[in-house]
């Protein structure tokens, strides 16, 4: 499936905190990379962006946009008992660090 939206910004918060990302990056361009989750950016770029920001990561850009489209689906899934359902707990025990 085709990743139409990119995911929330906390969502991406939690990611990033729980996979230990963007630590080589600023507070204006952490505010950046959060406009163009906004802005509805390509998660290609947006990916690209957390990765140079976090030199210390073992992943790959690619790998990060996989983890960030996933993210995206899992939120935006209908009547999936996932975030996207409105009838669900939008927490996601596994992007917690």
């Amino acid at each position: 499936m085709e990743q139409k939206r990119n995911p929330p910004r906390e969502d991406v918060r939690r990611y990033c905190i729980a996979n230990d990302l963007f630590k080589g990056g600023t507070n204006d361009q952490y505010e950046r990379m959060f406009d163009m989750l906004d802005r509805q950016m390509p998660i290609h770029d947006i990916a690209t962006v957390i990765w140079v920001c976090s030199p210390d990561t073992d992943k790959h850009a690619a790998e990060i946009e996989r983890d960030l489209i996933a993210i995206a689906e899992d939120h935006y899934s209908i009547g999936s008992g996932k975030a996207g359902d409105n009838n669900a707990d939008t927490h996601n025990p596994d992007m917690c660090p």
